[in-house]
């Protein structure tokens, strides 16, 4: 066989991709049941008006500076989103 520097760029390219789609590699990865995160979408929604006027609630697993919160613009919709800020006051 020839090696890879002797051969036609074009023969090394179709060789290659012959390799590839003989050994196909398509990775597997599973979370065990007891290993799974899992948290409910449930509780007050937060005080403060945000952009497009959505609804917020945020999660008690973190804190300032950096919050996860659950974030609505669309009804029933909601998108997981980082959130950084400080808590802030009314006024």
């Amino acid at each position: 066989m020839l090696s890879p520097l002797k051969m036609s760029p074009a023969i090394f390219l179709c060789i290659s991709l012959l390799s590839l789609s003989i050994f196909p590699s398509t990775p597997q990865a599973t979370v065990p049941p007891s290993a799974r995160f899992s948290f409910t979408n449930e509780g007050d929604f937060g005080d403060y008006i945000v952009e497009y006027n959505a609804n917020y609630r945020v999660l008690s697993i973190a804190t300032t500076p950096f919050q996860l919160c659950f974030y609505n613009t669309t009804p029933g919709q909601y998108t997981l989103a980082l959130r950084m800020g400080t808590v802030r006051s009314k006024p």
